[in-house]
């Protein structure tokens, strides 16, 4: 108990001294974010080097304990990577180059991972055709290539749609060892979380290798930000894996039973936290903080929310010119409620649906044909209006139905169960409450909820929690 009181004294004077030490050479004039943020760092870790060393023994940890279809999720996550700027003239003529070959190489050995342990499942009898979440997903998988047909990029939409059917492989497969073991969705969780930790700090060393293009000068409060180089991504991205590492650490955190895990969440939150603020993400901002509410009051953290309200308040009061200048991102008050300029897009794409209720334009082409034409960006930037306009009311319905039932499955099984859940399982059904409101948040702006993505996946792995409680009882004290 005197160690742990001496560690937590020591934690305390270099944090203390790190802020204090970034505090004067700020006021002194020196305002280099590279250097203030290397030497932040440097300072941090060469403090707390034992944070690196657990880091790695969790990351060696979780890698041994992983199961054979563990590796279709890494095989998914590594070809998401695959990535970069393209123009639509390039999409069209040349959709194979060498990047798309990679990606197509990484998602069909995750097919094939996901095959292969489907098989394996049918054998051992544990894979089940009557998982209601995974059912209307697959529903809307099926939907998604038959509405190809009517695609004017059939080849483009197909391929997208093929990428769809081999993640729902992938979730079956994943469904059927979590129904028998909660440690299965648990790792699952983990493993993604993991992946976009590591990609925030990737990002991070490379813009502090090349600051000028990785802080890019942006008319705010704080006059820059964290744009993804590697691997490519924009700031709403760097912010979206921001909210969700930091929310699910802080989760983490009261959870946490020795002073040694609550330091390594705390070190890993606070810096999601600052690549959350960099990136300067409203969406993802808005809904980290109504998840954080979320989260403490099913905690019972009513302590923790009334401080940070307050504290919020107060910054809001000392600091408002401050505070709006930063959310309006350099735009006036007219174009920030219409979402930067999203709503125009929303308005037009909602009145081609009503054009093609039924069957819409063709899967993950609707960019292409209709929003380019009206001159408003290549995207609806709105997962459910895109969802109805890309494959209508048929591929619509199952996908809305799996969203509401996971959203009222965790939300209910909660309140049902919450005094007789195992407390590992209420604590991450508490989490996945959280995450799922972050999703909620940037379903509302982007359309990355509707085809593969980061988003996607982390959905896909919060269903395979959610259907495992609607299977089984596994997760109940009483019942092992």
């Amino acid at each position: 108990m005197e160690k742990q009181g001496i560690s937590i004294l020591k934690d305390i004077f270099i944090l203390i001294l790190t802020i204090g030490l970034i505090a004067g050479l700020w006021i002194a004039g020196v305002k280099s974010f590279r250097f203030l943020l290397i030497l932040t760092m440097l300072i941090l870790i060469v403090g707390n080097f034992e944070i690196v060393i657990l880091a790695l023994q969790r990351i060696f940890h979780l890698l041994s304990k992983l199961n054979f279809i563990h590796v279709s999720w890494f095989f998914l996550l590594v070809g998401i990577l695959v990535w970069r700027v393209r123009t639509k003239y390039a999409m069209v003529t040349n959709p194979l180059d060498t990047p798309a070959k990679l990606k197509i190489f990484f998602i069909s050995m995750a097919g094939l991972f996901g095959l292969a342990s489907t098989f394996r499942l049918i054998g051992e009898r544990k894979l089940s055709p009557f998982w209601l979440i995974p059912d209307f997903i697959l529903i809307y998988s099926v939907s998604s290539l038959l509405s190809t047909l009517l695609s004017p990029y059939t080849y483009y939409s197909l391929y997208k749609a093929i990428e769809l059917l081999i993640v729902t492989t992938v979730l079956f497969a994943t469904t059927g060892y979590a129904v028998f073991s909660f440690e299965t969705s648990k790792k699952t969780i983990d493993l993604i979380l993991s992946f976009f930790a590591f990609l925030l700090l990737t990002e991070c060393i490379a813009a502090i290798i090349n600051p000028e293009v990785g802080f890019k000068s942006f008319e705010s409060s704080i006059g820059h930000i964290l744009v993804g180089t590697f691997p490519l991504m924009d700031p709403d991205g760097i912010g979206f894996l921001s909210a969700i590492v930091s929310l699910s650490c802080i989760c983490r955190i009261m959870g946490a039973k020795n002073w040694q895990d609550k330091k390594f969440y705390i070190y890993v939150a606070f810096f999601s936290l600052v690549t959350l603020f960099l990136s300067q993400a409203r969406t993802s901002i808005f809904g980290f903080f109504t998840a954080l509410a979320i989260v403490l009051i099913l905690n019972g953290r009513t302590t923790w929310l009334i401080v940070i309200t307050f504290l919020l308040i107060l910054s809001l009061i000392g600091f408002h010119n401050y505070v709006i200048k930063y959310f309006l991102r350099g735009q006036n008050l007219e174009m920030f409620l219409k979402v930067s300029g999203r709503t125009e897009a929303w308005r037009y794409a909602w009145s081609k649906f009503s054009q093609a209720p039924l069957l819409g334009y063709g899967f993950a082409a609707t960019g292409f044909t209709i929003i380019s034409m009206h001159a408003v960006g290549m995207s609806i930037f709105n997962s459910f209006i895109e969802c109805l306009v890309n494959s209508g009311f048929i591929g619509f319905l199952p996908w809305i139905t799996a969203f509401i039932v996971t959203w009222s499955t965790l939300v209910f099984a909660f309140f049902r169960y919450r005094k007789i859940m195992k407390p590992a399982v209420r604590s991450l059904n508490i989490e996945l409450i959280g995450l799922m409101t972050i999703l909620t948040f940037r379903s509302m702006t982007t359309s990355m909820l509707i085809i593969l993505s980061h988003e996607f996946l982390l959905y896909m792995a919060i269903i395979v929690f959610t259907q495992s409680i609607l299977s089984s009882r596994n997760f109940l004290v009483d019942e092992i």
